[in-house]
């Protein structure tokens, strides 16, 4: 019986250590999908997008910073939000035939999350997201 107890905890304790603690997690179905993720930047391309996507960048201490970004969709609605210290923000909307580039407003230094989520199935899109320094 302890011995079994003990294998439940160990099974357990590696599932939970091997699938990771991120805040937030990706699940979607695309078709020609690009995505590119790097501590400052990040870009998601596709031919067909449903669900949500998510993104890590790290923002420098000691510096004002902005997300620079941009979006555009052909067909379908997409909701692009950021968490920046624990606070799930909308940053922008992009609508069948819409098109944006914008800056947002201050952010912090630490970990800053882009999540892109579609609320109906998105066709020939692209949205990029870059931190600036100013």
């Amino acid at each position: 019986m302890k011995r079994t107890v003990l294998l439940l905890f160990t099974m357990l304790f590696l599932i939970f250590s091997l699938a990771g603690c991120s805040k937030y997690s990706s699940h979607y179905h695309a078709v020609a999908h690009v995505h590119s993720n790097s501590p400052d930047s990040a870009m998601v391309s596709f031919y067909e997008f449903d669900g949500t996507e998510v993104f890590k960048l790290k923002c420098e201490s000691g510096k004002t910073a902005r997300i620079q970004y941009s979006g555009k969709l052909e067909t379908g609605s997409l909701t692009v939000y950021y968490d920046c210290k624990g606070v799930k923000t909308e940053l922008f909307s992009v609508h069948s035939g819409d098109e944006i580039n914008a800056y947002s407003e201050e952010i912090t230094a630490g970990t800053v999350y882009i999540i892109v989520e579609t609320s109906e199935k998105c066709q020939n899109g692209v949205c990029s997201f870059e931190i600036n320094y100013d």
